[in-house]
């Protein structure tokens, strides 16, 4: 009876065993070192080393580093794992219930609705674009020559600029393109920050925050009517949204017009933002590189613009760009809460709890990437991306609700990498300087990153 008895405790000491985590000692610890976001993203790599691949967090709360978790949280068993948290209702401030926000029918009927903005005939009509709008930005640098740019600020506006006549053939002022950039540079704190300190809560930043939001909404509703009332038609994200029919065969309400446009434009355009910007800081700081992705330009263009076809003929440059987005990528976290009661890498996770898939951390993980804190872009090079593990590389997400513009984001990528990198190289004004990401929504530069323009001859 004794043995029976201790077997019984045993089984129910194993069924409940928790993943290690640290201490509160710990925690207080680190938040005196830096910020608890920065302990989340940037520490997470010596987290993942000293606990695993999953890492328990105060609050129910659990830190995920692990490709096979990522699999199964975003694939295998996705209908238990739901968006509605805390930091997905913040962005909800922003985007109402877009794409990047919603899930279940409504997110389906959407994602169907908006899925020839995609395709490859509308990809092969926004490459030239993509080019043209780049060369016109670039003419502008000559007044910065000798001195240097904000290169957070040009790659959003330049990003930015595209995405507009993209998806909606509209040409945006530089007061518009403001409006745009300074709502997410005022709703990054506002939307990181959720934890700890309710939005109606009247500090400046918030004031402010919405107050960024009013304006850009009304630019948006004003392009939209615009369109509404011009009768052109351009086939862009506009035109699709405005014709868009539900299952039930009923038009999208003005608000999921609004709402799906305000996704897709600051998404496609934030992104992409960062990455490049990310680019041009380790092309600076990995100067060998900068010299071989100009060697391929030259040898492969020859001095004529980059085309769509040659996003598969410059592997050095798109090896640079995918090698960005592991190091950096722009969305670093993906949370998801626990609908039900689940079992994850053998342990035991209640319902309610909440998941924080680190991509950053993940991408970093180095049981599956060699030197995983070391700039490498040829570990991108021939059939290298075939031998490592399918889900340890997820700069876009994968599943259902993977980024509907990776194909977009990617080729926009390589494609202004080549560009630019026909006219110009980049240098840190304060070499010696370190500089730490800014893990809000997306992994930002610092502010304070300016960088040197240096014309090729």
């Amino acid at each position: 009876m004794f043995s029976n008895t201790f077997r019984s405790i045993q089984k129910r000491l194993l069924n409940t065993k928790r993943p290690p985590g640290p201490s509160q000692l710990e925690l207080l610890q680190e938040s005196s070192r830096s910020s608890f976001l920065e302990f989340l993203s940037l520490g997470s790599s010596n987290l993942m080393r000293k606990y695993g691949d999953i890492i328990r967090l105060p609050n129910n709360q659990y830190l995920i580093c692990s490709p096979e978790v990522f699999k199964y949280v975003l694939k295998t068993n996705v209908n238990n794992f739901s968006k509605v948290n805390m930091t997905y209702n913040r962005l909800k401030l922003i985007f109402g219930d877009g794409l990047i926000t919603n899930e279940g029918p409504v997110w389906e009927q959407h994602r169907a609705i908006l899925h020839p903005v995609f395709d490859r005939l509308k990809l092969e009509q926004y490459a030239p674009l993509m080019v043209k709008t780049t060369t016109e930005w670039m003419a502008r640098w000559d007044q910065y020559l000798p001195s240097y740019i904000d290169i957070s600020k040009e790659m959003g506006e330049l990003t930015l600029r595209i995405a507009f006549r993209a998806f909606s053939n509209y040409e945006p002022s530089a007061h518009d393109l403001k409006t745009v950039t300074v709502l997410f540079k005022r709703g990054n704190p506002h939307i990181s920050y959720a934890p700890l300190l309710k939005p109606w809560f009247p500090t400046p930043n918030n004031l402010l925050f919405f107050r960024s939001l009013r304006q850009l909404n009304k630019l948006l509703e004003k392009i939209i009517a615009q369109r509404r009332h011009s009768g052109n038609h351009f086939n862009d994200v506009i035109d699709i949204l405005l014709n868009g029919k539900q299952t039930n065969n009923a038009p999208l309400s003005e608000f999921e017009i609004l709402n799906e446009y305000k996704t897709l434009l600051i998404t496609g355009y934030e992104t992409t933002g960062c990455g490049l910007a990310w680019a041009y800081y380790l092309l600076a700081t990995h100067p060998e590189y900068q010299i071989k992705m100009q060697e391929e330009l030259v040898t492969v263009l020859k001095g004529r613009p980059p085309t769509i076809h040659d996003c598969t003929q410059l592997p050095i440059t798109k090896a640079i760009f995918l090698e960005t987005l592991r190091l950096y990528p722009s969305i670093w976290c993906l949370p998801r809460t626990v609908l039900q009661a689940d079992t994850i890498s053998g342990y035991p996770i209640s319902a309610k709890s909440t998941l924080i898939l680190n991509i950053y951390a993940l991408h970093r993980n180095p049981l599956y990437w060699e030197s995983p804190n070391v700039f490498y872009p040829p570990r991108f090079l021939n059939d290298a991306e075939t031998k490592r593990h399918l889900f340890s590389y997820l700069p876009f997400s994968i599943g259902a609700h993977s980024c509907i513009g990776s194909i977009f984001g990617v080729m926009e990528g390589i494609l202004l990498l080549a560009t630019i990198g026909q006219k110009f190289s980049f240098e840190i004004v304060k070499k010696n300087k370190k500089y730490a990401a800014e893990p809000y929504v997306s992994l930002r530069l610092p502010a304070s990153l300016k960088m040197r323009l240096v014309p090729l001859t």
